[in-house]
């Protein structure tokens, strides 16, 4: 149940049928035999209502530690419902435990082949990175600051987002506006280092897409990106403009060691591919389905 329409790259089997409210679902007759899922703090009192109406078995997947739309307060209230929770990283099942719900981990994981390698030589000579500015915890503030301060050395940088060119952003930084995916695709294969400047992250998507086309990452420690890039990214800690410049440097200075974090990133990322992660999750909701049957 969700949208009447879905994002170009949601391609549904035929078998899947969409229902866009809690009406249309009367004529399935939900009951001991099925099983509910929430996928947002928003739609998580919906999904309790039905496991208690009809019986379900009723999962929780957490993509996040969603308190920036209805607060901290409410989120907890959401986790206390009965619905078995699901993580896509450990520091989420973490926050889980902390308040006293168990909680299992399904790693996300990335569309492989949708980011292919690109060459390592004399054009792959930029820094990258995301820029969100209406979402406080992305830190844009700070990831203009370090854009800003490559660009007075020299260093060429360029950004993307979707919201208009941040009005101080360095007019020698590149800024693409709602990149195509082949535009996206190009940017990430240009890049030799990918940073993310974020204090939080459910699992950090864009790092893992550039890492797939061949960008050392550097990152924040926010729990998202070190999910899956502990082996292979150059984490700064909190939030911090000197330590990301630094490290930034240190690889754009170093492109042996850029590469190779690279390409050690990549293999981890192909390691675990998309059938993998929905496998295990399937796996991990039917498991206790049949259990409790």
């Amino acid at each position: 149940m969700g949208a009447k329409s879905f994002k170009p790259w949601a391609r549904w089997d035929p078998r899947v049928k969409i229902e866009s409210s809690l009406r249309a679902l009367n004529k399935y007759q939900l009951g001991f035999k099925d099983v509910v899922v929430a996928t947002s703090v928003e739609t998580a009192k919906t999904a309790a209502t039905i496991v208690l109406n009809h019986g379900c078995t009723g999962w929780y997947f957490l993509q996040h530690v969603e308190t920036w739309s209805l607060g901290s307060t409410y989120l907890d209230e959401t986790l206390h419902y009965p619905l078995h929770k699901v993580a896509v990283a450990p520091w989420i099942r973490d926050y889980c435990v902390r308040i006293g719900e168990s909680c299992e981990v399904v790693l996300n994981a990335v569309g492989t082949n949708g980011f292919p390698l690109g060459r390592h030589d004399s054009e792959r000579r930029f820094v990258s990175t995301l820029l969100s500015p209406g979402i406080p915890l992305k830190r844009t503030d700070l990831g203009i600051k370090v854009l800003n301060i490559l660009a007075t050395r020299d260093y060429p940088a360029t950004a993307f987002g979707t919201g208009p060119r941040p009005r101080d952003l360095d007019q020698r930084v590149q800024y693409k506006r709602k990149p195509t995916h082949k535009e996206l695709v190009s940017l990430y294969q240009h890049s030799r280092v990918f940073f993310c400047m974020s204090q939080s992250e459910g699992f950090g998507l864009t790092p893992a897409e550039a890492t797939l086309c061949g960008s050392a990452i550097v990152s924040t420690n926010n729990g998202g990106v070190e999910a899956y890039a502990e082996s292979f990214a150059k984490f700064t800690g909190q939030p911090n403009v000197e330590r990301t410049v630094s490290a930034i440097v240190e690889l754009m200075q170093n492109p042996a060691e850029a590469n190779l974090r690279a390409k050690r990133g990549r293999r981890v990322l192909l390691s675990y591919p998309p059938e993998a992660a929905a496998k295990k999750f399937a796996d991990t909701v039917l498991g206790v389905h049949a259990f409790r049957g």
